[in-house]
């Protein structure tokens, strides 16, 4: 398996999300706006539930988990319409909510990105998910879309192999992986944001 970097071990925010009979639902965001202007920046986002995987669903890769065993991992599917999405509601007494994220914010040229990997263990089980998220920087001026989306397919592979790890360390069984990112590239007179948190 790919060894991970040096930024993924210091960086990435990994965690357990107990079950609770529901499925994580996650919001990715990316935004620009004049230098100085930061106020004013307006952001796009997709929200999506990370439901477990169906069977006639198309991978996006299979990870390796051993030398004779891979898991699969797939995209996210479709954003949530925003009629659908009622993620927020308020809190009843007693109860709470772990609620981690990452985002970044940076001065062009640059691209900022999020992204997250979920990991789950067989539907229907009690084992919780496995989850991962990053945001950070990419390139310079020079670096074009295409050299982005190699870059975020390189950190998604690092993503889920850290997950594997995860779940090895822990004896937590992996039936199949989500993964899902957003990306935005920052003009030299901007300032821009990329930002991945679970609702």
């Amino acid at each position: 398996m790919k060894e991970l970097t040096d930024y993924a071990v210091i960086n990435d925010a990994v965690y357990e999300k107990n079950r609770n009979g529901g499925y994580p639902v996650v919001k990715l965001a990316v935004g620009t706006a004049l230098a100085g202007n930061k106020d004013e920046m307006k952001m796009e986002y997709d929200v999506y539930s990370f439901m477990f995987p169906k069977e006639n669903e198309k991978k996006r890769y299979d990870q390796p988990i051993s030398d004779s065993a891979k898991v699969p991992a797939y995209e996210a599917g479709e954003p949530l319409e925003e009629k659908d999405c009622c993620c927020r509601h308020e809190m009843e007494r007693g109860e709470s909510k772990i609620i981690t994220g990452r985002k970044v914010i940076a001065h062009g040229p640059v691209w900022v990105w999020a992204a997250i990997a979920v990991g789950y263990a067989t539907e229907g089980s009690e084992y919780p998910f496995l989850v991962i998220e990053a945001a950070d920087t990419f390139g310079e001026e020079s670096s074009n879309e295409s050299d982005m989306i190699g870059f975020i397919d390189g950190r998604l592979h690092e993503m889920t192999a850290r997950l594997v790890r995860r779940a090895k360390l822990y004896e937590l069984p992996l039936a199949a992986m989500r993964v899902a990112y957003k990306y935005v590239f920052v003009e030299p007179e901007q300032v821009g944001k990329a930002k991945v948190k679970e609702l």
